[in-house]
């Protein structure tokens, strides 16, 4: 298995991991559904 292989493997594995845990969470508190919130600050050029 080469490096980049590897590394994709290791990616949809945390990806899974992650999705099962937000699945619980779900179920747990269906009301608190999960917010992406994104700061974009701009500078001087």
């Amino acid at each position: 298995m080469t490096l980049s292989w590897h590394r994709l493997d290791l990616w949809a594995h945390q990806e899974r991991t992650f999705q099962q845990q937000l699945d619980r969470k779900m179920q747990t508190y269906p009301e608190m559904a999960p917010l992406l919130v994104i700061r974009v600050e701009g500078g001087v050029a």
